[in-house]
């Protein structure tokens, strides 16, 4: 069954959920940009039994995972600011290139 679901239980964050709308991702020009929160600890969630995996490992403390958690989200998006002005700086450039020289 592709629709079965499971009810889980939060004990620790492995990744932070993606801020914005999950329908458009990386659009900041949506009409809500959603806040999304990381469910809390013991939390209970309905999740698609397809998508679970098994946790192998030490169980991580739940208040320190979820700063790991949002410090790799925020390292993520800073690495994603960056890219961005180095990529316009580039195209900045070569605008001044491909202008019909007068």
């Amino acid at each position: 069954m592709s629709g079965q679901r499971s009810l889980v239980k939060v004990l620790a964050v492995l990744k932070h959920p993606e801020q914005g709308d999950l329908h458009h991702p990386q659009d900041p020009d949506v009409a809500i940009f959603h806040e999304r929160r990381a469910l809390s600890y013991t939390e209970k969630a309905w999740a698609l039994t397809r998508d679970l995996q098994p946790f192998h490992g030490e169980l991580p403390d739940y208040a320190s995972s979820l700063e790991a958690a949002l410090e790799a989200e925020w390292h993520k998006l800073d690495r994603l600011r960056r890219w961005a002005e180095q990529g316009l700086k580039q195209l900045a450039e070569l605008r001044k290139d491909y202008a019909p020289r007068k």
